[in-house]
Parts: C-alpha cells; structure tokens; sequence
C-alpha cells in the first residue's frame, strides 16, 4: 500500500496502530526538522526516518497520519534537529527487559503494544472501598516477591504477586500501593565506546556504567508504559490488566504510586492517571514529589470517584458538598514521627498523639502509619539508633539522621532474650497505635513479618536481601503476622474504630456518653503535660448504631509509655458495669483479639504494665443495664 502524509485532528499525544496507517502526536518544538525514525526491532532492516513537514503541526505539535504504515515489529523514535528521543506517551517501550541488566536511553524505543484484555476485563471496575474500611499495604512488585521461594520461576512479576493474594487476604488487607510498575530505567548506561569516570566521594574513580540500581523506581521513566521486566511474557499490558481484575475478584483495591518530578506539566500528569483508570482500572494513586500538581489533580472530574493519596499540608484540598465519595487521603510525617517518639517514650507526645488517634475530616482522610518505603522498617525503628547505609556505597551520608528511633539497649541483632523480648512489644505497640486509629491504616509489606533492612534506612539501591521482603524465616515473624491477622479482623469487626466522620468529643445521641472521650489515670482527665507517657481513649459503642443498627461494645484503649506500671481509674462505673481485658502487649493475654476471651476485671482499676497498650472491652448490654 502506499504511503501518504496527511495531517489529522488531534486525538491524543503518543501512537497508535489504526487500519489505515499509524497516527503519530508529538510536542516538536524544532527549529529545523522533526518527525520520526521507524527502527526493526529484529535488527534486520536499517532505521526509516520520516521528516514531518510544518503544514502537519498546530504550534509545536504535530499530528499526523501516515497511511500504509504498519509498526507490527516495529519500534520508534521521535526527533528533533540533531537529537532523537522515546516518546514520553509510548504505551510500552523496548530495550529495557531485564531487571537491573543497565539500558541504553539512546537505544530505547516505544512500541505500540496491542493489550488485549482479560477474560472477564470488560465488566470489572474500580471497587470504591471507603478510606475507613481500607486497610493499605505498600509494597514493591519485584521486592515483595523476589524473596520468597514458593514463586521462583516468576519472582519480580505481576504473576508472583498474584501468587500472594491469598496470603494478604488472610492478613486482612483491602488495597494494594504498588510503588511505581511504569517503566523506570534503573540503571542507565552511556552509550560510548570509553566510559567516562568521576571522581567518587572517597577519592576512587568509578566507572559511569557501573551505576546503582535505582530500585525504587524514582528516576528517569515513561509512565504511559509498563514496565517489562515485571512481566513475565512479552504482553506487560496484558498481565497488569490481569493482575488487577485478579485482585478486583479478591475484593482488594490496586493503587499506583506516581512519581510527579517525571511530568512536564499538569496536562501530562492528568493524563498518565487518567490512562490508569481507564485502561488498567486502577483504583487511585499516591503522588510522591513535588506537589505542583496536587490541585489540578483534586479537581479532575475524570478522577472524581479514584483515590488520591498526596503527601504534606491537606490545605489544597477543595471543599466540595456535592461529593458523595471522599476520594481524597494525606500522608504526612507528624504521625509517623510523633508515633516513634510516644513509643520510645519522649516527652510531649502526649498531647498531638491524642489528637491524632481520633483525627478524621468530612474532605480527606488521615493516612495512619509508623513506616513508609523510605526509613527504618518497623523491626528496625526498634533496633537501631542511626542508620547503617554503607552498603549503598555513599559514605553512610545519605538517608535521614532523623529516626525517632531506639534499639531497646543494643545496636543491631543480638541474641538477648530480653531484649528481642522489648523489640517485640515495641512492634506490638506500633501496631496497635497505628490500627486503633481512626483514618486509614498503612502497612508497609514486611512489617507484619519483622523484616528488617539491616539497619538501612535508604535501600533505594538495594535489589537484594535488605530491599527485598523475607517472610516467615522465624517463628517469632509467623507468630507477629498471626498477631497482625487479628488486629485487623479486630478492627474490622468494631465500626467505632474505623468512623467514616469525625469524632464530636461530645454526646450528640443522648446516650449519656461522648462518642469519644480522653483519660488519664484520673477518669475524664488526661494529662497532657510534657512530661505525660500515658493517656487512654474510651470509644462508646452507642455510637456504632448510625453504622450498623446496632450498639456494639465500648472499647477502652489504655496507651502507657511510661517505663514503670501506672494505675488508670475506669471511667464508667456502676454496680452493672463489667469491663474485661481483651488484649496487652504486656504479655498477659493471648494475641488471638476473640472477644469470648475477654477476662473481667474486678475494681476501678486497671494496673497498665510499663511500655504497653491494653484494650478493655464494656459489653454492649452492660452498657444498656447500666442507664436503667
């Protein structure tokens, strides 16, 4: 068929395949010539380059359709004058396929992939899980996978993960926070014949080509594509597409973090998230980086009913009374930073962390967690003082020197008992403060197993055992992801904990009872001094009845940080009143949270061992005997 050059209306950056030839869209800011270089991708024909002319552009951008092309084997490259580049649109790209192998930018192409659909792809959707009953589980594909030897033909893929689903189901996980799966070159070559060397910070001279892995992800990347070293088959497309509808069908949620530095403009984020939703189904994303674009992005009607995580000071977000689902959820560092300072038992935490418990807003929701995927892991917030990054080759300079952490008594592993015994309760002690919040818990794929990094607190370069994720190796990991299991069905079960409003702190259902009310040792007193480790939170189950039609049982949590037992005087008293321990992490309970197990207590007391959160439970018709 012969080929013809015709300008065409704009449908859309990047190229596709349609019957009659290939459409191409570009911004072509040239001064002399643009167009594009056609490459086989068998290396059996030379390179084809088609110059666009200027009738074919609308300002710098270019549209065209030429007829008769097909790109089946094909691979493309934009150009402009002397220098040729990948489109920044492409929906896949070649020359990257092995993970951390090194790629050549000059050499990559984009590719128009033809993603099929799944069976069954058609009628599935985003789930719309509620911020209040989600329970969030950050993970990296390939570092959630590659250490775990039930998957090793396809460790690092979409299809090893799916292999996990029913491990996060049992964990009680209701969405999945992939860091970036788009095609991100991790490590980048040059492309000379001499490499050049620079100077490192200890003196030596270091080959360029032998650059770290960015494992992360947070580099140089084209975000319309997926990445192909997660596929374990040529159709990337194809088995993200499966990958989600598989977790969909498991009733988990599949979020993507994006990475806005990458982005030109607003224009082009929105439409990298709005190409996820439509054509992969995802269920949000977080925005890591700059938050330029964070406004624009709360605006998009496209992205109305997606959940969007961003990151730092929620006044951006616009109040909308018109929005039926609260799509919008912060992520900040005042809870996981004053979270570790109660735990290791700092003065004046007090007052924010009793804040914090309770926190909620009718525009967003709080993200509530103690670690992300940069810092300490949980295990290692209690076993380190300051970081160890000297595997990253970088003098131990990079990463943060501000942990919030403490190693219970010795740096690193140890085999004393008592005090891997502390880092236990310690781990313990995150978890409950973290899942016992209201907003929306965040875990971070490891911490239910005690994984530790070592000591690193930046395993950006680390695609190996202090990146990956190794589960169940001890006893201890299998009996803390039982205890993980628990609390989160605990939490599930008792819609107090997880309200979809914020708390009034006041007794708006005449119930004789705020919906939530704040304690000391002296009941209705808290302390909030500087010098406070302790204060205790009582939920009143009255309350459950605008969410379940049913009073549930008041639940009284019991924070004591204070490195010496304290007595608490309970704040509801009466001849009827029964209260019963649930759970401490003092040791003294089992770590199964089944309610017929709860030990009445006898007396106005509860003695709160030292370092220990203790869940007390009023029963539900206690609660109504005692207004009679």
């Amino acid at each position: 068929m012969e080929r013809t050059i015709k300008r065409i209306p704009f449908a859309g950056y990047g190229v596709k395949q349609l019957k009659e030839g290939a459409y191409f869209s570009a911004v072509l800011p040239a001064i002399r010539e643009c167009g594009v270089i056609i490459f086989d991708l068998n290396g059996k024909e030379k390179p084809e380059k088609i110059p666009f002319d200027k009738s074919l552009s609308c300002g710098n951008v270019y549209s065209c359709l030429i007829t008769g092309l097909s790109l089946k084997g094909k691979g493309y490259r934009f150009f402009c004058d002397e220098k040729d580049f990948v489109d920044d649109y492409a929906v896949s790209v070649a020359g990257n396929e092995l993970f951390g192998k090194g790629a050549d930018i000059s050499k990559l192409m984009g590719i128009t992939e033809a993603s099929k659909d799944p069976k069954g792809f058609d009628s599935d959707r985003p789930l719309k899980h509620t911020y209040e009953n989600t329970i969030l589980y950050l993970a990296h594909l390939r570092g959630f996978t590659m250490g775990n030897p039930g998957s090793s033909k396809v460790k690092g893929t979409f299809r090893a993960f799916e292999k996990e689903i029913p491990y996060l189901k049992d964990l009680g996980i209701t969405a999945v926070l992939l860091m970036p799966v788009y095609e991100f070159v991790e490590k980048e070559l040059k492309s000379v014949s001499e490499p050049e060397t620079k100077a490192s910070i200890n003196g030596f001279r270091e080959d360029e080509n032998s650059k770290k892995v960015n494992f992360w992800g947070f580099c140089k990347a084209f975000p319309f594509a997926v990445k192909r070293s997660f596929a374990g088959s040529s159709e990337p497309g194809f088995e993200l597409k499966k990958f989600v509808k598989k977790l969909h069908d498991n009733d988990i949620e599949c979020l993507f973090t994006v990475f806005s530095d990458i982005f030109k403009d607003t224009g082009s984020i929105l439409d990298c998230l709005r190409y996820y939703v439509y054509e992969y189904h995802a269920d949000g994303f977080r925005i890591v980086g700059n938050s330029r674009f964070n406004e624009e992005i709360c605006k998009d009607p496209f992205l109305y009913d997606s959940k969007l995580i961003f990151e730092g000071d929620p006044s951006f977000v616009p109040f909308d009374e018109t929005k039926t689902f609260r799509n919008i959820a912060i992520i900040g560092d005042s809870f996981e930073r004053q979270g570790r300072r109660f735990l290791k038992s700092d003065e004046d935490a007090v007052s924010y962390l009793s804040y914090a418990v309770r926190e909620n807003s009718r525009i967003y929701s709080p993200i509530r967690n103690i670690t992300d995927f940069s810092g300490f892991t949980l295990y290692d917030v209690f076993s380190y003082n300051r970081k160890h990054n000297e595997a990253n080759n970088e003098e131990n300079l990079d990463g943060t020197d501000y942990n919030y952490s403490w190693n219970c008594g010795f740096e690193g592993e140890t085999g004393k008992r008592h005090v891997n015994a502390l880092r236990l309760k310690q781990c313990k002690n995150a978890m409950l403060l973290m899942l016992l919040s209201q907003g929306t818990p965040m875990l971070v794929a490891g911490d239910e197993v005690l994984n530790t990094a070592y000591g690193n607190n930046n395993p950006y370069c680390q695609d190996n055992e202090t990146g990956w994720v190794l589960r169940g190796k001890t006893k201890a990991s299998r009996e803390f992801k039982a205890f993980v299991s628990n609390l989160i069905a605990f939490r599930k079960r008792h819609s107090i904990l997880h309200q979809p409003n914020e708390l009034k702190l006041f007794d708006y259902r005449s119930c004789k009872m705020p919906d939530v009310s704040f304690h000391g040792e002296e009941a209705w007193k808290i302390d909030q001094t500087p010098a406070s480790r302790e204060f205790a939170v009582l939920y009143s189950g009255e309350y459950a009845r605008q969410y379940t039609k049913e009073t549930e049982d008041s639940v009284y949590i019991i924070y004591n940080m204070y490195w010496e037992k304290r007595a608490f005087v309970l704040p509801v008293q009466g001849p009827k009143v029964k209260w019963s321990l649930l759970y401490s992490s003092d040791g003294s309970t089992d770590d199964s949270f089944d309610e017929q197990k709860a030990t009445p207590l006898t007396g106005g007391e509860y003695l709160a061992s030292e370092r220990s959160i203790s869940i007390l439970l009023l029963k539900s018709e206690n609660i109504d005997k005692s207004k009679k």
